[in-house]
């Protein structure tokens, strides 16, 4: 097995996205197949590139992308592609578009000997960002405590935006990608209004009065901390829920792609049920991406 240092990893990266030519690492790092297991059943670990859409969308950038991985083979084991280069949710048929071309610049990367998949950047919406190019549905928007509104971010009880997803999971999964990857906006917090959802559908669902703010006085009090917990499971079976209809919709069209599932860690908040468990399982998730520096 090819062993390299940190140093070199990082110097090799960064002339590779520069343009620099690089020297093989070496005929037997592995391309085009996971790496082996141990006798743990843990695989051991692997490079995946995750290329912006700039450099993807453009025919001219994009052969100019193949031909540096030509030159350096070794550096990598899977080429990712990201569906959007800004951070809400973007209309359906921005997705089923780019996912047709996404389907070409696939087969271009196994051809090359790469496995290769889809990072889809944004599900439930990161934060306010290049708005007028965003989805622009009349879905509920993402709520916090004090009544905030995030427009790049959507609640995801919200019906109409559930059919959106599975639309756009559809979509991505009829390129054929040999996995995809959701990425860490599905979760209840710091989605561009910093803990959610107390909008209308939510209260709703949740069952205890749909006064925003009586709610958020209740749960303020350490007499109720039953109430509290409560919470905390709705908004970890609300995520979890998101997970499974994610899963259904791309096992629906084919259950061969690999699923993996982006988080944020409990580092970055403990505001509510972080049960990533019952998230992977729900997706039917074979990866999984912890944040905070892992990426």
């Amino acid at each position: 097995m090819i062993i390299i240092s940190r140093r070199s990893f990082l110097e090799g990266a960064s002339a590779l996205f520069a343009g620099a030519y690089l020297l093989p690492v070496g005929e037997n790092t592995l391309l085009g197949q996971l790496p082996a297991s141990d006798a743990s059943g843990v695989h051991k670990s692997f490079i995946s590139f995750r290329i912006g859409v700039p450099q993807w969308l453009d025919e001219g950038r994009f052969q100019g992308l193949l031909d540096l991985f030509t030159k350096n083979k070794g550096l990598a084991d899977e080429i990712t592609f990201f569906t959007s280069e800004t951070h809400p949710p973007l209309p359906l048929e921005v997705i089923q578009e780019r996912a047709g071309i996404l389907s070409q610049r696939m087969r271009a990367a196994r051809a090359l000997g790469y496995r290769s998949g889809v990072n889809i950047l944004s599900t439930l919406g990161h934060h306010n960002e290049n708005l007028d190019h965003s989805l622009n549905a009349d879905y509920t928007r993402m709520t916090d405590i004090a009544g905030g509104v995030c427009q790049g971010s959507f609640c995801p009880n919200g019906e109409g935006m559930r059919g959106y997803i599975a639309a756009i999971y559809k979509a991505v999964t009829l390129a054929e990608p040999d996995y995809i990857w959701v990425d860490d906006d599905v979760r209840d917090s710091q989605r561009g209004v910093t803990y959610a959802c107390f909008c209308p559908v939510c209260l709703g669902k949740f069952g205890h009065g749909d006064d925003r703010a009586a709610l958020v006085q209740r749960l303020n009090q350490p007499a109720e901390a039953e109430l509290r917990r409560a919470w905390g499971e709705f908004n970890a079976a609300t995520i979890e829920s998101v997970c499974r209809d994610i899963g259904d919709a791309v096992r629906a069209v084919d259950p061969a792609i690999e699923l993996g599932l982006m988080t944020i860690g409990s580092s970055h908040s403990t505001y509510a049920g972080h049960s990533v468990d019952r998230w992977m399982a729900a997706l039917g998730a074979v990866r999984g991406r912890p944040g905070h520096g892992f990426y």
